[in-house]
């Protein structure tokens, strides 16, 4: 039998010595790192905020930007950029950004049951095609009565906050978003150690 989600979960140690620097376009800046104003969906500063807060939570050393430049910058100052800088600039932010804000149809979880294996391969697809990354969410419509999925997009930045469906399918095996955000860290930095052991 394969291992369980939570066995799968990789927990940083106790006092992380990774330096992280935090992307996003409504970043938390010092000295306070308070929400910053934002006019258009209150939600976003709150949101990195959270992101924020549950990091240096967990113990990493974390420095903000709210330019999705500033990586190029940081050269030697950072050992890893967590990035959540998605928002380009065409009209709406977000091409599918209507449906997403007044989907009828909304999201529920449910129990792979006899389609997990077809799910695990319409996942892996993106993720082999799409290069190396951390996580992500795809995003299909699925029908349970025929079978049908129909693909929509996967977003590699994707929101990863308290009420979103990566939080919410997580929470279903007792992980927080704080257990989340400490496995993507530490996935990463493993990730990255591993690809420059094979390329040295």
């Amino acid at each position: 039998m394969p291992p369980s989600i939570p066995e799968l979960l990789i927990v940083p140690p106790k006092r992380p010595s990774t330096r992280i620097l935090f992307v996003a376009r409504h970043a938390p800046q010092e000295p306070d790192y308070s929400c910053r104003a934002f006019p258009g969906d209150g939600g976003y500063p709150a949101y990195y905020r959270r992101i924020w807060e549950a990091l240096t939570e967990i113990g990493y050393p974390v420095t903000t930007a709210n330019d999705g430049l500033a990586p190029l910058r940081a050269k030697g100052e950072v050992d890893l950029v967590f990035s959540l800088y998605n928002r380009m600039p065409i009209k709406g932010g977000i091409i599918t950004e209507d449906l997403k804000r007044s989907d009828p149809l909304g999201y529920e979880l449910f129990e792979g049951g006899p389609i997990e294996s077809d799910l695990s391969d319409d996942v892996a697809a993106p993720w082999r095609a799409a290069g190396p990354m951390d996580y992500f969410r795809l995003d299909y419509r699925f029908d349970p009565d025929t079978g049908r999925r129909i693909f929509l997009e996967f977003n590699i930045c994707c929101h990863i906050g308290r009420s979103g469906a990566i939080c919410l399918a997580a929470s279903q095996w007792g992980l927080s978003q704080t257990d989340l955000l400490g496995h993507v860290i530490e996935y990463s930095l493993r990730r990255q150690a591993s690809n420059r052991g094979r390329h040295a």
